[in-house]
């Protein structure tokens, strides 16, 4: 250390080995609910098809899905439950989870009657049943640096001979109802529950069933971001017991570490029938390559090893692979696999101008003693002022060798300005039978959102040749939102299904419905608007709609939110809009509401002729109301900003006072609103000469 008194310079030398390694920063953010009430979320799921057939009659399933959280600021529980056959002699039910859970302050807390996947959060648990678990668990991984993983990361695939509708099975209970286009289709995984399954699936066109697979689900979890500490979970509890085995006593713990481009996570478990230990690793090579390993080791004799490759091998090439082996000991209750995939996509385009995207993937089971391969090809033909035209083309094998597909499809789409589609496809299957198939498809704003429109016929390989149709409407309202699709078969069968989504959501002084249900949490924003006026929320720089006087807008809990309310650029309608920006920050279960009725005033640009009376034009003079002023011209024209909800016009000279009140109640955005008299002035040529 040196002085310089002279110009008061003080110098501090220290040497190299004086310091330590650089600390990475935390990104972690601390968040807190910005709700102290009790509020709720209450969202559902349902599905039904039909089919009556003129030989076996009537037959029909139905499910219906459930998903309740309720929260106290950072306290909340979660209820999942489902209804299976509702009406049917066979109807059944069950309540999946009940689970109280805490999050704050980097430690969570859950408790109740649970899966495993919600006792620990970190790393797999492959070797446990299905069956509930009640427990508790307590660590340091906060839900606010959880990444939640929506798909499937094997993927769900079905051949579509023709535009119809998809049944996914877990343990012969529906759990998914999705309407398909003609060609290899991607099963929407996102609702499915975590874990590694097995689905049956049954693909269903004009009512008929015309394949059935068995495939698997993989859902594990993703990135953990632990770059400072380890993540930790201890778990436990009592799991329910199998119709073989009685219940057992469930103990556990977890561990997540970031290591730069690795990412490591292993938890070890104990139960009557064996202790475990899994372990994943996950490296991010370069900006082109990823591996990932899984692996599983019990006591008893069971393993499980799983691998990934992903690769961007160039921009215009991509490569995937991934292998799942099994093995049961002799204790464990799941279910052998011997599972590989590949796949890979090429842009020709990138290459060759004029050619479109090739993908190719496909999927051996052993275990099942099954194989299927899928080929696609899109290519966009043409784009100009009469529309957009483009081909896809797919193969599907249910074998082992390349010369095998023997279901193939073509279609050629071609969507018009106001977002209509046509599209013409011709398809054939392993059966020998070829069909061509017609849609048109509109979609809309309002109530009714979508109409589509299917003819399909035989060609070849069938003595039935009669045409098969069926309608398809999308509706969405503030209540509930979905489609509904009837149709009538090639041998004349009447089939169709009900797809619906909503929720019900539940504060301290309101209870309201509502179509959007992806998110347990959310924002209830009062505009104080008739139903027919449209404004817009900009939510951390998206727009949502608004419509009428409340809407509730589903959005993703641990996270904070922005918001600020601006006039709609599609309505007519005009606002003086005076609550700023909002902030507000969500866990599970909590709903803000927004009661923005006193601050929104609905305003109307005027044009009129002011006049006395006596018809006199009341020229070059200030005309007010609460909200502006404006100065008349040579003619009495005026134009203003007017309050719809106090539409006074006033004028003053002196002593002299008139006030006009204006009927705007049938008027949005701008009115003519004519001539105008001014009550209270007789005339206006006696002040002018005055």
């Amino acid at each position: 250390m040196q002085l310089d008194l002279v110009s008061m310079l003080l110098t501090i030398q220290v040497s190299r080995e004086a310091f330590g390694q650089a600390k990475q920063q935390d990104n972690r953010v601390a968040l807190t609910p910005s709700v102290d009430t009790l509020t709720g979320v209450h969202r559902y799921n349902m599905g039904y098809s039909f089919n009556n057939n003129q030989q076996s009659g009537h037959s029909d399933s139905n499910f219906l899905q459930l998903n309740s959280t309720v929260g106290l600021g950072a306290h909340h529980i979660a209820m999942d439950a489902s209804l299976y056959n509702l009406g049917e002699p066979e109807q059944s039910g069950d309540i999946y989870r009940v689970m109280y859970e805490r999050d704050l302050d980097d430690r969570r807390i859950a408790a109740g009657m649970v899966s495993t996947w919600d006792l620990q959060t970190l790393s797999g648990v492959t070797a446990l049943s299905a069956g509930r678990i009640y427990g508790a668990s307590y660590g340091n991984q906060a839900q606010s640096r959880k990444q939640t993983v929506n798909e499937s990361t094997t993927q769900v695939q079905v051949f579509m001979p023709a535009n119809g509708e998809a049944r996914v099975y877990r343990y012969g209970r529906l759990i998914a109802l999705q309407n398909l286009a003609i060609g290899n289709q991607n099963i929407d995984t996102s609702a499915f529950p975590n874990g590694i399954y097995n689905v049956t699936v049954e693909v269903y066109v004009d009512g008929r069933l015309t394949s059935t697979t068995s495939q698997r689900v993989t859902k594990l979890g993703g990135t953990q971001h632990f770059t400072q500490e380890w993540g930790w979970q201890l778990w436990g509890g009592m799991m329910e017991g199998t119709q073989e085995n009685g219940d057992s006593p469930l103990l556990g713990m977890s561990l997540a570490r970031s290591f730069n481009t690795i990412e490591l996570a292993t938890t070890s478990y104990a139960f009557k029938d064996a202790a475990v230990g899994e372990a994943r690793a996950s490296w991010q090579v370069n900006e082109h390559l990823n591996t990932q390993l899984q692996s599983m080791v019990s006591s008893d004799q069971s393993w499980r090893f799983a691998s990934g490759l992903s690769l961007q091998a160039y921009e215009n090439a991509s490569l995937w692979l991934s292998q799942e082996k099994l093995k049961v000991g002799n204790t464990l209750t799941v279910s052998e696999a011997e599972l590989y995939s590949a796949g890979i996509t090429l842009n020709l385009g990138g290459w060759i101008d004029g050619l479109g995207q090739l993908t190719f993937n496909t999927t051996h089971d052993r275990e099942m003693n099954s194989e299927r391969s899928y080929v696609d090809y899109s290519q966009h033909l043409y784009s100009g002022r009469y529309g957009n035209l483009s081909m896809r083309a797919s193969l599907q094998s249910d074998g082992g060798t390349f010369n095998s597909f023997d279901n193939r499809s073509i279609t050629l789409d071609y969507s018009i300005p106001f977002d209509n589609l046509f599209s013409l496809g011709m398809s054939s299957n392993e059966q020998g039978q070829t069909t061509a198939n017609l849609n048109y498809q509109k979609r809309m704003d309002g109530v009714i959102n979508l109409a589509s429109f299917n003819a399909s016929r035989m060609v070849h390989g069938s003595d039935v040749h009669n045409t098969a149709l069926s309608g398809t409407l999308g509706f969405e309202n503030k209540a509930i939102g979905g489609t509904v699709t009837m149709g009538r078969g090639h041998s004349g069968d009447i089939n169709g299904n009900l797809i619906a989504r909503g929720a019900l959501v539940t504060t301290l002084d309101s209870v309201i419905t509502s179509s959007q249900n992806s998110s347990g949490s959310g924002l209830i924003i009062n505009t104080g608007i008739d139903r027919e006026g449209q404004m817009l929320a900009k939510i951390n720089g998206q727009d949502y709609p608004l419509k009428g006087e409340q809407t509730f807008l589903a959005l993703s809990p641990y996270s904070e939110y922005e918001i600020e309310l601006l006039n709609s650029k599609q309505g007519k309608d005009s606002y003086d809009i005076n609550t700023g920006k909002q902030k507000y920050t969500l866990f599970p279960g909590n709903v803000a509401t927004l009661d923005a009725s006193n601050a929104i005033k609905e305003m109307v640009t005027v044009f009129g002729i002011l006049r006395a009376e006596d018809g006199s034009l009341i020229v070059n003079a200030r005309i007010d109301n609460h909200v502006g002023t404006t100065i008349t011209n040579d003619v009495g024209e005026f134009s203003l900003d007017v309050d719809k909800s106090n539409p006074i016009l006033t004028f003053r000279n002196g002593s002299e006072f008139c006030e006009a009140e204006l009927d705007l109640e049938k008027h949005s955005g701008a009115a003519w609103v004519g001539m105008i008299t001014c009550q209270g002035m007789p005339t206006y040529a006696m002040l002018r000469d005055y």
